[in-house]
C-alpha cells in the first residue's frame, strides 16, 4: 500500500533526499518527520474526518502536508496561489473544508487555518511517533482535485485512497518506468493538477528525489534550463505542450539532461512529430503516451511509443489497466464494434466516487459498476484506444463537420511549426477558425507558407480563415494550451 511505501522509505533511506525545490529541500525522514508534525496539529484543531484545504504552489510544505492527510485518512484539497480567492472559497465550500493549511499567507473568513510558515522548522525537528497513524481505508478520500465546469462554477473529483493507491501500482508497473534505474523524477504540473500525483507519488514511494519547476522557474529561460540541468532526472512527467515548449529551445538536449530515459505524457494529444523530435534529442529515450481523465484517477491506459509508431498520423494510448474497461458507446450507450467512433465510457476501479457537494455529472453505473462517460470521443483498434477529439472541439462548416483537433494535427506535421492550436469563433452567423501557430526557433515560416502546406493536406472547407504567427502559445498553470486566452486575444483585436 501506498502509505506503507512510503514510511519504508523513511526507515530504509532517511537521509535520501526526497524533495527537492527551489525554496529548499527534504530528507525522506524530514518528510514523514513533519509530516507527523502536521497531521497531530491538524487533529488538535480540527477533530474529525471532513476535507483540509492546502493553499499554497511547491513549497516543501505542500507535500508534508498532503501526506500528513493521508496519514489520519482525510482528503486534501489543493489549491494553487495562483488561484483567486474568490474560486477558492468556493471550492472549500462545495467540497465541505473545516480547516485551511496555509503554505502561503490566505485568509478565507469562517474556515479555521493553520499558518504553515511559523510551524515548518519546529515540524521538522521535532520527532513524532509513527505508530498511531494507520493505513487509509480503500473507500477514505485522498484527494478532491477541482476542474473546470461547464456552468462556470468548479467541479471537485473525490478520488478515493483505493483509486490512488491501484493508479500508483500500475504506473511503477509500466515496464518504461519499471527498468528505468534513476534517483530523480521532474515535475511539471502544478499541485492542483492531477498529473502531478503521478510524480509525486511515483518518486515517494520508490524512494527516488521528487524534483519540482515552479511557475516562477518556468517562466525565466536561463533559471529554468540551469534549474534542468541541476535537477538529474531520469523521469519526467509532463503534459505534450510542455515538451513542446522545451523543444523550441535547441539547449534541450541529453547534454542538459544526460540521464533523461523516460517521459510519461497525459493530458494532452500528444503529436508523432513531437515524439520524434525528443527522440531525436534525447538518445534511447521511452516515451509513454497516457490517457484519462481526473474523474478516472489520471490516467486509464498507456502504451509505449515505438520508431514505427511515431510515423503513424494518430498515436495509441494503448489499452485499459487492470480492473478498468474502455468501452465505446454511441448516444444510447450501447457498445460499439471494434474500430467505429463513439463516446469513451470508463468502468471499473479507476472511477472516482464522484463530485463533491452532489454535483451531478458523468458519473454513473454500468453493468453494477462504476463508471464515467468522459465527453471524449475516440475509437478501439485490436484492444488500444485511441483519441478522436471532444464533442465540444467538433464544428460543422459548410454543413461539413470539422475536427478542430484534425486541422492541428496537421499542422504540426509541418517542418517549420512547432506547436498550434485552432479557434472557432462565430461571427456575424458565419464560423471563422483561427489557426494559432508557432514556429520553431529556427523556422522563417510565414503565414502564406503555412497555409500553402496545410492546402495540401486538407480539404478547403477544412482550412484556417486567418493564420495567426506567435512566438510562443499560451499556457495554463497546469502546461496545457490556454485556448481561452487565445479566444480573449481574438475579442481584443476586434474590439
Amino acid at each position: 500500500m501506498l502509505l506503507q511505501q512510503i514510511l519504508e522509505n523513511c526507515r530504509l533511506y532517511p537521509n535520501r533526499t526526497a524533495y527537492s525545490s527551489q525554496q529548499g529541500c527534504l530528507s525522506y525522514d524530514a518528510l514523514v518527520n513533519a509530516a507527523l508534525a502536521v497531521a497531530e496539529a491538524i487533529r488538535q484543531a480540527s477533530p474529525g474526518e471532513e476535507p483540509v484545504l492546502v493553499y499554497g504552489h511547491k513549497q516543501p510544505m505542500m507535500p508534508v502536508c498532503f501526506l500528513a492527510c493521508l496519514l489520519l485518512g482525510r482528503a486534501y484539497v489543493p489549491a494553487d496561489s495562483g488561484t483567486p480567492p474568490a474560486r477558492i472559497k468556493q471550492m472549500a465550500e462545495q467540497a465541505g473544508c473545516t480547516l485551511l493549511l496555509a503554505v502561503e499567507e490566505l485568509e478565507i473568513r469562517g474556515l479555521p487555518s493553520l499558518a504553515l510558515r511559523d510551524m515548518e522548522s519546529a515540524c521538522i525537528k521535532q520527532q513524532y511517533p509513527a505508530r498511531q497513524f494507520k493505513e487509509p481505508s480503500a473507500d477514505s478520500l485522498a484527494y478532491i482535485l477541482f476542474t473546470s465546469g461547464s456552468t462556470g462554477m468548479p467541479k471537485g473529483v473525490m478520488v478515493s485512497y483505493g483509486n490512488l493507491d491501484g493508479f500508483i501500482e500500475w504506473l511503477r508497473q509500466l515496464p518504461a518506468i519499471r527498468e528505468t534505474d534513476c534517483a530523480v523524477v521532474l515535475n511539471q504540473a502544478a499541485f492542483s493538477f492531477d498529473l502531478s500525483a503521478a510524480d509525486i507519488y511515483l518518486a515517494f514511494s520508490t524512494g527516488r528525489t521528487l524534483f519540482v519547476l515552479e511557475k516562477t522557474v518556468q517562466q525565466d529561460y536561463p533559471l529554468f534550463f540551469s534549474r534542468l540541468k541541476e535537477s538529474g532526472a531520469g523521469i519526467a512527467v509532463m503534459t505534450p505542450s510542455f515538451a513542446e515548449l522545451c523543444l523550441a529551445d535547441e539547449l534541450f538536449n541529453e547534454r542538459l539532461l544526460p540521464n533523461l530515459r523516460c517521459i510519461f505524457f497525459c493530458g494532452e494529444t500528444l503529436h508523432p512529430v513531437t515524439v520524434q523530435r525528443l527522440k531525436e534529442r534525447f538518445t534511447g529515450l521511452r516515451v509513454i503516451n497516457a490517457y484519462g481523465p481526473t474523474e478516472a484517477t489520471v490516467a486509464v491506459t498507456a502504451t509505449e511509443i515505438d520508431g514505427e509508431m511515431v510515423r503513424q498520423q494518430r498515436l495509441s494510448l494503448g489499452c485499459a489497466r487492470e480492473k478498468t474497461h474502455i468501452i465505446i458507446v454511441d448516444e444510447a450507450l450501447a457498445p460499439l464494434p471494434n474500430g467505429e467512433t463513439g463516446q469513451i465510457l470508463i468502468v471499473g476501479s479507476a472511477v472516482a466516487k464522484g463530485y463533491a457537494g452532489g454535483l451531478q455529472g458523468g458519473f454513473m453505473e454500468y453493468n453494477g459498476l462504476p463508471a464515467y462517460l468522459t465527453g471524449d470521443y475516440g475509437f478501439l483498434k485490436n484492444a488500444e484506444l485511441y483519441f478522436s477529439g471532444r464533442a465540444d472541439t467538433q464544428v460543422k462548416r459548410g454543413g461539413y463537420r470539422i475536427e478542430l483537433q484534425d486541422i492541428e494535427q496537421n499542422l504540426n506535421q509541418q517542418d517549420g511549426v512547432a506547436k498550434s492550436a485552432v479557434v472557432a469563433e462565430e461571427k456575424g452567423g458565419r464560423l471563422v477558425l483561427h489557426a494559432f501557430v508557432q514556429p520553431k526557433a529556427d523556422s522563417d515560416t510565414t503565414a502564406t507558407e503555412v497555409r500553402r502546406q496545410l492546402a495540401q493536406r486538407l480539404p478547403a472547407y477544412m482550412l484556417p480563415n486567418r493564420i495567426h504567427l506567435m512566438v510562443s502559445l499560451p499556457l495554463t498553470a497546469n502546461g496545457k494550451c490556454d485556448r481561452m486566452a487565445l479566444k480573449m486575444r481574438l475579442n481584443r483585436e476586434e474590439g
